[in-house]
């Protein structure tokens, strides 16, 4: 989508046009960079939503809903103490991609006063700034301190917009001699270094309207400077319709683009909401995926430094029996130690060879009590290889649970299933929760995939937590169990005790598709009933052992299109 000035006119006075008047109901704030206002007008609530989002900035109503947090952030609840129950007045779009929400409502003196809250749509600039009447700041989503900017944004100091030194397209003589003044390669490059708020796309676009066939003269520049003014007083002309495009992915235009297969819309914030909705449930997922990847990287780390920390202490405990023999050496020996001998030197009658070793003895001590000293040692190495033994195999196990689960986030999708996943970190100690945060109730994990095929009906887990509750919670004993063999993966389960071959193939496939094997040709995929298949007590989620199977080769296929 061009996120423009070009577009974001024609959204903001539409969003005049229909909010206008409304009484602001409920201020929320589902994510720490997303505000939203439910504004009751002519009979009807609306959602505006407004995001400073780094890679999804936008201001339009929606439809979507999103859960708000048991505590709302400070900026949220500074909002709801001045908009509850005030009446939008206008909305406004200034230059450079900002966008002024006014507010009349009443102040602590139950004085009628307006507000202004400021939209900044740019990017990893963007910013949600709340002034008084007098354009005062008096909170803001990201503040800006004076020594880190030319332009601070903080409560008390007044509010500037921000301003850059580029010619406005609505102005037709400077675009015309800006024009004019091109002697490059690239005029559409060009115009979008110096035209204000206008992405090259729409620039593009201009130009192609305005039939530029790569020369410039003094016709040329005023078709397009007259083509930029028109852009830019789209709103209420037969130019603006409106239009939402789906491939390759959701995308909206205040006017249909040339090159995108556009279908008419209602309105352009229906469009937008289509579009942004979407690729902020893909910047949220993309963001979430990588605290949880960095997490489970972090966790991984640790247990090979806890393997490799248990191989070398196993390493030393192989040496438990040298103590022994020196402990037996020097018992059997006591004649030859005087008092005061730091060393003893004799043969080593436990080795056929029987060489010469020298033993190191304490002085201060009888040869019983250096002997002792030894046997101790010996004592204390043994029990240590047990417990080190005992550490390293369950490093090793929680090795391969981060494993299955950097598997798992590597083919998460938007849902709840991020959750489940979060989750599963936290109960291992890879996602420690804040001190003054209460631990989680514990909830159901999320669905699964359900596919059907030939009339059976087939569920496939996207995380450990999925699949434990899949195959002990809702499989009944003689259902058909899969997973692929011998590497990480999801749960299958095929809800019939017999199956068709043709069924059994299409879920091995797709156990083959949901799993660490999913880029071979040829995946090895074991089936057998749920009856056969039992959870390990005390072990981690999602590990079982399992008998009595049968093994398919296959090719890996996730079937979407069979998915219900």
């Amino acid at each position: 989508m061009p996120s423009d000035l070009m577009t974001l006119r024609p959204l903001a006075l539409e969003l005049n046009d229909v909010l206008s008047g409304g009484k602001v109901d409920k201020v929320n704030m589902p994510e720490t960079d997303e505000v939203r206002l439910q504004i009751r007008v002519g009979g009807e609530n609306l959602v505006l939503t407004a995001s400073a989002n780094p890679t999804s900035p936008r201001l339009h109503l929606t439809k979507t809903k999103k859960e708000n947090p048991m505590v709302p952030p400070a900026f949220c609840m500074h909002l709801r103490k001045y908009l509850i129950s005030s009446t939008v007045t206008s909305v406004e779009p200034l230059k450079d991609r900002v966008v002024k929400i006014t507010f009349s409502g009443r102040n602590e003196l139950k004085d009628v006063t307006c507000y202004h809250l400021y939209v900044e749509i740019m990017n990893r600039y963007s910013n949600l700034v709340f002034t008084d009447e007098n354009d005062v700041v008096t909170s803001a989503l990201k503040t800006v301190g004076i020594e880190d900017s030319v332009r601070p944004v903080m409560s008390w100091l007044k509010y500037t917009p921000p301003v850059q030194q580029k010619v406005n397209p609505d102005d037709f003589e400077a675009v015309k001699s800006l024009i004019l003044s091109f002697s490059g390669d690239s005029l559409a490059g060009f115009l979008t270094k110096r035209l204000n708020g206008v992405a090259k796309i729409t620039v593009e676009e201009i130009l192609k309207r305005a039939d530029f066939s790569g020369e410039v003269n003094e016709q040329t520049a005023e078709r397009i400077a007259l083509w930029a003014q028109k852009f830019w007083n789209a709103y209420g002309t037969e130019l603006f319709c409106p239009s939402k495009t789906e491939v390759p992915a959701p995308d909206f235009f205040f006017t249909p683009y040339d090159g995108f297969d556009c279908s008419p819309c209602k309105t352009l914030n229906e469009a937008a909401d289509l579009a942004f909705s979407y690729a902020d449930k893909c910047a949220r997922t993309k963001q979430k995926t990588k605290k949880l990847v960095d997490a489970a990287t972090r966790f991984k780390d640790k247990c090979l430094q806890k393997i490799e920390l248990s191989d070398k202490k196993l390493s030393e405990c192989e040496k438990a029996d040298e103590y022994k023999v020196k402990g037996d050496l020097i018992l059997a020996n006591v004649w030859k130690v005087k008092k005061g001998d730091e060393v003893l030197s004799t043969e080593n009658w436990f080795n056929p060879s029987s060489p010469l070793v020298e033993i190191k003895l304490d002085g201060r001590l009888t040869p019983g009590a250096n002997a002792n000293k030894y046997f101790q040692k010996y004592q204390k190495l043994k029990r240590a290889k047990s417990v080190t033994e005992t550490q390293k195999a369950e490093a090793e196990e929680l090795l391969d649970y981060a494993n299955g689960i950097l598997e798992a986030l590597g083919r998460a999708e938007p849902d709840k299933s991020l959750s489940d996943i979060e989750r599963e970190l936290q109960n291992v100690g890879a996602i420690k929760l804040p001190k003054n945060q209460k631990k989680p109730k514990k909830e159901p994990p999320s669905k699964p995939y359900v596919y059907e095929f030939e009339g059976v009906k087939i569920m496939a887990g996207k995380n450990n937590l999925q699949n434990e509750a899949l195959t002990f919670k809702t499989a009944s004993p003689s259902d058909v169990w899969l997973h692929v063999k011998a590497e990480h993966g999801s749960h299958v389960i095929v809800f019939s005790s017999a199956p068709p071959e043709s069924v059994l193939t299409f879920a091995a496939e797709i156990a083959a598709a949901l799993s660490s094997a999913s880029m071979s040709d040829k995946v090895e995929v074991d089936f057998t009933k749920r009856k056969n298949v039992k959870k390990i007590p005390g072990k981690l989620p999602g590990r079982v052992t399992y008998a009595s199977q049968t093994t398919l080769v296959v090719k890996p296929d996730k079937h979407q299109t069979f998915l219900v």
